[in-house]
């Protein structure tokens, strides 16, 4: 039997090593762990960017509650993330600052992208970074309710979000967009697609695309597969999964064997597909005629595991 939940946590961002203690959010305490004395840490962001170090190594930074005041006075922007090793971690946004002026966090570090902190972070570090940036986000979208259009208040220390109006009271629970990313193979070869989008213009990567209502995981890979490579294919075999915080996904990682090797780009969205083998793909990636995906990302992985594969 594959072991799934070991290929997956081997997936950047994966493998978040906080106790989410997902019963007790709606009891949380706010005002006894976020004691100045308290051992709370705090996870800042700002415009989507973490707070790094400046000063050799370079490192995450996590913000201790005494060094985030005032800013944790502010409930309605705090998140609850878990807690690990005697540490209640909190995420806030604090997009009400410019940390580009405020000597407080010129003197911390600068704001980097979390693609950017895949180079420095632990995967620990980047697990918790992952999650904390979808969290945020989800805050931010969900500011009024889907249903009545009245403002929404955050509650349960950030794990749900409640319809201000007495009449609606609707609860609003965080939500991740599931989306599959598929190997294409026929024989002895792998299927890389580009979008014109995508800079550089050499960069490679693999189908991808959101899981519709009304279809299972396995028709979502067949119709992406169509759709963006006119090709018909066999033999769906789930691989591994992979939360994806830009903004808000579940990578869902599938192998599927083409029945043919004659793609069509049919709706546009790609530029350009190629076929390699696995020696030709090792070739011209390190020749740099092809630039495959970052290696934080589940489609490097997928890519990584069928280039160890024998011919």
């Amino acid at each position: 039997m594959i072991n799934h939940l070991l290929i997956s946590s081997q997936n950047y961002f994966s493998n978040n090593p906080l106790d989410r203690l997902s019963p007790h959010r709606p009891n949380i305490d706010l005002d006894k762990v976020l004691q100045p004395e308290s051992s709370t840490l705090i996870v800042p962001i700002w415009q989507g960017k973490h707070l790094a170090s400046t000063q050799e190594p370079a490192r995450v930074v996590f913000l201790s509650v005494a060094d985030a005041q005032p800013l944790v006075q502010k409930p309605e922007h705090l998140v609850f993330l878990g807690k690990r090793g005697g540490h209640d971690y909190f995420a806030i946004d604090i997009q009400e600052e410019d940390p580009t002026t405020n000597p407080f966090w010129q003197k911390l570090g600068t704001f980097e992208s979390l693609r950017s902190l895949g180079k420095i972070a632990t995967l620990a570090e980047g697990a918790i970074l992952g999650y904390a940036q979808a969290m945020v986000y989800w805050h931010k979208t969900h500011q009024f309710c889907g249903r009545c259009g009245t403002a929404t208040k955050s509650d349960w220390a950030g794990h749900v979000r409640i319809c201000q109006n007495p009449d609606c009271g609707r609860k609003h629970f965080p939500r991740t967009d599931p989306a599959i990313i598929t190997l294409i193979t026929y024989q002895n070869q792998g299927l890389l697609v580009r979008q014109p989008q995508w800079e550089p213009k050499n960069r490679f990567s693999l189908v991808a695309g959101f899981v519709e209502p009304g279809e299972s995981l396995e028709e979502a890979v067949q119709r992406e597969v169509m759709e963006e490579a006119g090709l018909e294919i066999s033999h769906v075999q789930y691989q591994s999964s992979q939360p994806w915080p830009f903004p808000g996904s579940i990578m869902l990682g599938f192998r599927a064997e083409a029945t043919h090797q004659n793609f069509q780009l049919i709706d546009q969205e790609l530029e350009a597909a190629r076929w390699f083998t696995r020696g030709e793909l090792k070739a011209a990636a390190a020749s740099k005629e092809v630039l495959l995906s970052p290696k934080m990302s589940i489609s490097r992985m997928l890519i990584d595991a069928w280039m160890k594969e024998t011919e």
